[in-house]
């Protein structure tokens, strides 16, 4: 009876350990995807504005953006985490109240690539505009979309 009672403390011992490990990838994978989010918006905010009212479809055409630029905005690295623009939706514009800025938004669709055995994962984000040109006035985490091996 002992025995049974210390495997089984064991056996408890190592799951949670296991799912410990498991929400501290995940919560890894979040940080570096914000990061990927922050950092691809931030470019998109400062050299490629028109590009944040156009789907992604259309940003070949767009432009403000060369032919060679595209590959170099589309993917990018963080903390030597590689990441890759998935999809970016604009969102219709939101009626503003008379003499506030126009505000629309976007979604914006990133993934981490595989990596160490993991799979890779994809989150999307909220991103906010506001105004003519357009700002980027907020960006929040709406959550992960899945995994691809």
């Amino acid at each position: 009876m002992l025995l049974l009672g210390c495997l089984s403390l064991q056996t408890l011992t190592l799951q949670n350990a296991h799912r410990l490990a498991s929400v501290s990838r995940l919560r890894t994978a979040e940080d570096h995807l914000i990061s990927s989010a922050q950092q691809l918006v931030a470019a998109l905010q400062s050299q490629h504005r028109c590009l944040l009212t156009l789907p992604l479809d259309q940003w070949s055409t767009a432009s403000c953006i060369s032919a060679g630029q595209l590959p170099v905005l589309a993917q990018g690295e963080v903390q030597s985490v590689p990441y890759q623009l998935v999809g970016w939706q604009p969102q219709p514009t939101s009626s503003a109240a008379p003499g506030e800025p126009a505000k629309a938004g976007a979604e914006l669709l990133l993934e981490l690539k595989a990596s160490a055995g993991q799979p890779a994962l994809r989150s999307a984000f909220a991103v906010a505009l506001q105004g003519n040109p357009p700002q980027v006035s907020d960006l929040r985490l709406l959550g992960f979309r899945g995994t691809s091996p």
